[in-house]
């Protein structure tokens, strides 16, 4: 179980923690599939959907060669979330990403980016589905 001050996570055994929220599947000198986890307030009048779309918007024209693969809707712990699975190139080096965007129960946003080098098989992928179902949010 991977504690955080919004939620928790249930992570294979041998996930690392690397700290500021960096979560990785392999060891520190090997490149695999990590997880980054990173919170924002919603401006000021800005609801959750309007944050969305402007962050997608920005993320797309601002990345390399930027490819969407596929954007749904999911429920995260009985919360509306915003699945993301594209592809960009970054440094010569292609990444593949799924990203959650969620509201908090505490008003804020959260952001947990699954990034692999190359391309995510789909074990992987459905690896990253199945651990994004754990989350839980903590409440007051």
């Amino acid at each position: 179980m991977f504690l955080m001050n919004d939620c928790s996570i249930d992570l294979p055994k041998d996930w690392n923690d690397q700290s500021m929220n960096i979560i990785s599947s392999n060891s520190p000198m090997a490149p695999g599939l990590t997880m980054t986890v990173t919170r924002d307030d919603l401006p000021f009048g800005m609801s959750f959907e309007e944050y969305l779309e402007n962050q997608f918007d920005e993320v797309s024209k601002s990345m390399i060669d930027f490819t969407l693969i596929g954007r749904r809707t999911v429920k995260l712990d009985g919360v509306d979330a915003a699945e993301i699975e594209c592809s960009w190139l970054a440094k010569d080096i292609r990444l593949h990403q799924i990203i959650y965007m969620t509201p908090t129960p505490n008003g804020r946003v959260m952001v947990i980016t699954s990034s692999m080098p190359g391309q995510m098989t789909e074990s992987q992928g459905n690896g990253v589905r199945r651990i994004m179902q754990t989350l839980k949010f903590r409440r007051a």
